[in-house]
């Protein structure tokens, strides 16, 4: 399976499409939209948690969004017969670095990719980065008491 962050014009959202490959690796079906807010880097899945990266600008705290995992649930939407689900109140929100960029779940480890590293932006953003963040997702999701 694949994930494709994109705008999509359903209640003024931006959604993640998730899609199906087939042996070619060509798109064989869409398995179903998840409703999110905007500005999302990247996005992954743990059994509990979907977890975005959403940053905008060289000069803005990007930010980590824990979200229950809906997909444990029944859709709240059809279309098309294409399962829906709106992420709306994160569970966790951890302020990061700008410019995040790409996120990668490997074993229990999130790894944040950042692009204020990047020539173009290195002088101007707030605080660059040229390293791959690695990250422990137990202690990221934990719920703070």
């Amino acid at each position: 399976m694949h994930k494709y962050a994109n705008s999509f014009p359903y209640y003024r959202r931006w959604s993640l499409l998730c899609f199906y490959f087939d042996k070619n690796e060509n798109i064989s079906s869409l398995k179903y939209i998840l409703a999110s807010p905007n500005i999302v880097q990247d996005v992954e899945f743990t059994e509990d948690y979907i977890i975005l990266s959403r940053s905008y600008g060289i000069n803005n705290d990007s930010k980590l969004e824990f979200y229950p995992n809906v997909l444990n649930n029944k859709p709240q939407k059809k279309i098309n017969n294409i399962s829906v689900w709106f992420l709306d109140v994160p569970e966790k929100t951890i302020n990061i670095l700008p410019m995040s960029e790409g996120i990668s779940k490997i074993d229990n480890s999130l790894y944040i990719l950042f692009e204020s590293g990047a020539l173009k932006y290195k002088n101007f953003c707030k605080s660059p980065t040229e390293y791959i963040w690695k990250l422990n997702i137990e202690i990221l999701s934990k719920k703070e008491h």
